[in-house]
């Protein structure tokens, strides 16, 4: 035990860049008296209590430090291939906010070399950007839409910030009637927005998702239709607020919560952050409660997930991609999504878990780069990631 919390301490210091020359020599060496499970637990504890805003420091600076380590032999049992403990079974890790690749060699022993792999062309990530359709069928491109009022429609004014949110808000002594017209936003691959809804609710989409709204709601009910996925904070009002998407129906009355419904996603996630909501598909319904998460099937089955990580579920709406044991084709439908890329695999796909954190502001080269550590080998050709092993 207490060496498990001098190695934490340690661990924070060296990510922190406060480790002195002595602290680091001891918390190999103490990482290195470690079983495969328990250093798997502690580099997994240390990364869930990093400063969730913290993105990759000085990748080249980290990377040197840690080949020196790589390299350095001891025939009296020092330091020897140490990162090559971290990874279990058949996973491949990476801890991406350490610059810190993790790799399993199931029976070899040789050190991986962590080095700056170069990819010859680039992608840039994604913006704020969405076409907004009114009710006539008329279309706004958001993104090159100048600041200020956009439209009006009836009584409800929509409004453009500077900050790139779109605002429907009643006119000043009206009902915030609008005779029922519909209002659709719509997300591209590459893009995302934010939207508040004329009962002051917010709405935040992720790239290829759309949400459709009236312009006034009903007296008895709130009613959006989405797909993709959206990160919702509802107003608290007595009227429900009701979320539809192609397997279902989320009902409540005012919270925070995330539904991820893409079409080439094997399941609809519905995540609960705060308050309550009940989850309806065909015939089955569920309350949740905070932490917990609704995975619908095609078949209308609903599955209760407890104790969901919802820092990572909700990461792309605080700009970051943060992945823990992530199948590699999961991964990569994020970065096809937001990079606006197709992913293709040359031969199989490998067999390849993912754990780490990175900003969704970098090129797509910058997250290749450090994928590329697990020893797939990625290319980009216009807007095409090949993958080969």
């Amino acid at each position: 035990m207490k060496n498990n919390e001098r190695a934490s301490y340690l661990f924070n210091r060296f990510y922190e860049k406060t480790i002195t020359g002595n602290e680091k020599k001891e918390l190999f060496l103490l990482l290195n008296k470690f079983s495969d499970e328990d250093l798997s637990e502690l580099m997994a504890h240390a990364f869930n209590k990093l400063d969730k805003n913290a993105l990759v420091p000085d990748d080249a600076k980290a990377n040197e430090e840690i080949n020196k380590i790589l390299k350095s032999k001891s025939s009296g049992g020092g330091v020897i291939y140490l990162w090559t403990k971290i990874a279990v079974a058949a996973s491949i890790t990476l801890f991406l906010s350490f610059g810190i690749y993790l790799y399993l060699n199931k029976g070899g022993k040789t050190a991986p070399q962590i080095a700056k792999n170069k990819i010859p062309t680039d992608v840039r990530p994604g913006t704020n950007k969405a076409i907004l359709t009114l009710s006539n069928g008329s279309t706004i491109v958001l993104d090159t839409a100048k600041n200020g009022v956009l439209a009006n429609q009836g009584d409800i004014t929509v409004h453009k910030t500077k900050d790139n949110q779109l605002i429907y808000s009643a006119k000043p002594n009206n009902s915030g009637r609008s005779d029922a017209e519909t209002n659709k936003i719509s997300t591209p691959r590459g893009g995302q927005y934010q939207v508040v809804l004329p009962d002051g609710s917010r709405a935040w989409l992720n790239a290829s998702s759309s949400i459709s709204f009236p312009v006034a709601f009903d007296p008895n009910k709130r009613e959006v239709d989405i797909s993709g996925e959206v990160y919702f904070e509802v107003a608290k009002m007595h009227i429900p607020f009701i979320v539809k998407y192609d397997k279902g129906l989320v009902q409540v009355l005012g919270t925070h919560f995330n539904v991820m419904a893409y079409h080439n996603e094997a399941t609809t996630e519905v995540t609960l952050l705060e308050g309550s909501v009940k989850v309806l598909s065909g015939h089955a319904n569920n309350i949740l409660k905070p932490g917990q998460q609704a995975q619908l099937a095609d078949a209308g089955d609903i599955k209760i997930a407890d104790n969901v990580d919802v820092n990572a579920v909700t990461a792309w709406k605080r700009g970051v991609f943060l992945f823990k044991n992530t199948e590699i084709e999961a991964v990569m439908r994020q970065i096809s999504r937001w990079y606006d890329v197709d992913v293709k695999y040359e031969g199989k796909v490998p067999h390849v878990q993912i754990t780490g954190k990175i900003s969704r502001n970098v090129n797509a080269s910058e997250i290749l780069s450090m994928l590329s550590y697990t020893g797939i080998h990625f290319k980009i050709e216009e807007k095409n990631i090949i993958i080969t092993q």
